[in-house]
């Protein structure tokens, strides 16, 4: 359901504009670390970000490298969460995700999302309605051939059109209290969406 445009977010300060400045550098490089020593890293870079030191994103540059992946939590007006399954057969299948997919050379995060959502979802998003809110990134070499993500989480409250499954198993909506549910058992989510959904119901 197309929604209203959501109200101007608040300036970045200079030290929160530098660290995202590093991050979308390492991401345009295709050169996304992990940060040692965390499980599944889960950074407020949004709600939180002076909390991100210039040492944690140097340790992002010098670990081994992932893949990025970009994904969006859209909220509707009941504060309910658009969520994906993903195809039976394949990794993961069967479990709910944050639809998105991963960067292309080239591509921004933002426009990045922007096309996958069109191809998965069949729906409009202007890049100005993307919030930053958290990512997570495997805390380990995942067996082979996987090659370690990192997944870039963004929320998103206005769009055109209705969204249609294209590319998943099925698509819902869930509300907060079942989006918690899942993130607490087992084998309903992947991973790392678990840590991001975590992320997200502490704003929704």
């Amino acid at each position: 359901m197309p929604m209203e445009m959501p109200d101007r977010i608040r300036p970045y300060s200079i030290a929160e504009a530098a660290v995202l400045s590093r991050i979308r550098r390492i991401i345009m490089d295709r050169r996304i670390m992990a940060v040692s020593g965390l499980s599944y890293n889960v950074f407020q870079f949004s709600l939180s970000i002076a909390n991100i030191s210039l040492r944690q994103v140097n340790n992002l540059e010098k670990n081994s490298t992932l893949i990025p992946v970009v994904a969006v939590a859209m909220i509707d007006a009941e504060r309910r969460v658009l969520l994906q399954q993903r195809r039976r057969g394949g990794e993961h299948g069967g479990l709910w995700e944050f639809p998105g997919g991963k960067i292309k050379p080239g591509e921004s995060p933002e426009m990045a999302l922007v096309r996958e959502i069109d191809e998965e979802l069949a729906i409009a998003i202007d890049p100005a309605a993307l919030v930053p809110l958290a990512f997570a990134s495997d805390p380990a070499q995942p067996p082979r051939p996987r090659e370690p993500y990192v997944i870039l989480l963004y929320t998103c409250r206005a769009w055109l059109g209705d969204p249609q499954c294209l590319a998943g198993e099925s698509i819902a909506w869930f509300s907060a209290a079942a989006l918690a549910d899942m993130a607490r058992q087992a084998d309903t989510m992947p991973p790392l969406d678990v840590p991001l959904a975590q992320a997200l119901l502490r704003v929704i």
